[in-house]
């Protein structure tokens, strides 16, 4: 699932491309304007809201920024980023070695970024 075909668009328009690929400080940047974190929230409302839920996200702010949407819609998110504290981590995926499930498992956390 995605953000509205528009909406994407939209934020595409004009975007720098270096190297071959789009610049990725400005592409953050306009995938974490609200029209676009907005649309993600409600669409998953829509169509994902049983499910557990795996967002990926252009950059580490682009996490923080649709976990904290999805969080002030009332909705448990977490990020996990290259730089998670491994403690973080082990609370969010579990422990297997332990036979102990984390909190995405167990429904705590519906969606990851």
């Amino acid at each position: 699932l995605a953000p509205k075909a528009n909406a994407i668009e939209e934020a595409l328009d004009g975007l720098a491309v270096r190297g071959g690929d789009f610049d990725a400080g400005e592409l953050s940047s306009r995938m974490r304007q609200k029209a676009i974190l907005g649309d993600i929230v409600g669409t998953w409302q829509k169509h994902g809201k049983d499910r557990p839920t795996v967002a990926f996200c252009v950059d580490k702010q682009h996490a923080r920024d649709l976990a904290d949407q999805f969080n002030l819609a009332g909705i448990p998110a977490a990020v996990i980023v290259d730089d998670t504290d491994d403690d973080v981590r082990a609370q969010l995926l579990g422990d297997p070695d332990a036979g102990r499930p984390g909190d995405f498992a167990d429904g705590r956390v519906r969606v990851l970024c």
